[in-house]
């Protein structure tokens, strides 16, 4: 086990090599779950699973996503570094080689909860996330997807807010640029 623990530690030090760490540590994973709770009503109770254990490849630690079935590692790597357009341009300019690098480093060492935003670089993020995600040819169904709705996306008095309008325009987007057919928090 030692050797598993070193070789994760060398994989992070590797992803802050890279760039800017997007990583929530398992404070906003837990908080994921406190929101997901919120939405068990609405979309049903699942029956838990049991907690995936550490392996020798593999030491990170997963927690379930409120009662959706899902289970998401403790550290999320997050993307607005990614693109690096307009007002981001200050926290981060990665360009798709190194957001290859990031995730596929991420992914290595357990990171399964991958977050972005569509107003991150103009949605340039989310493009970058979902090209590497496909470049690097890991199932789907090993990851867990979340992206967000609100922000201002455009010049219009609709590219704003909650209205049913901007977040179906918003989540027609968002799937465009991941290249992705759901996203799994929202």
């Amino acid at each position: 086990m030692p050797h598993a623990l070193s070789a994760t530690n060398a994989a992070f030090k590797r992803l802050r090599a890279v760039g800017t760490l997007g990583l929530c540590l398992g404070v906003a994973a837990r908080l994921l779950a406190a929101m997901a709770d919120k939405l068990t009503p609405l979309i049903g109770a699942h029956s838990k699973s049991y907690v995936p254990t550490p392996t020798e490849e593999n030491t990170m630690r997963y927690n379930p996503l409120g009662q959706t079935g899902l289970f998401i590692s403790e550290l999320c790597l997050g993307t607005m570094t990614f693109g690096g357009k307009g007002i981001w341009q200050a926290i981060g300019a990665l360009g798709a080689k190194e957001a290859e690098a990031l995730i596929g480093t991420a992914l290595d060492a357990g990171v399964n909860l991958i977050d972005t935003a569509d107003v991150y670089s103009d949605g340039e993020s989310e493009r970058l996330a979902g090209a590497a995600l496909k470049a690097l040819e890991r199932p789907r169904e090993q990851l867990v997807v979340a992206t967000k709705v609100r922000g201002r996306v455009g010049p219009g008095v609709n590219q704003v807010g909650l209205s049913a309008a901007h977040i179906h325009a918003s989540i027609d987007g968002s799937l465009k640029r991941l290249g992705l057919d759901h996203v799994d928090l929202y």
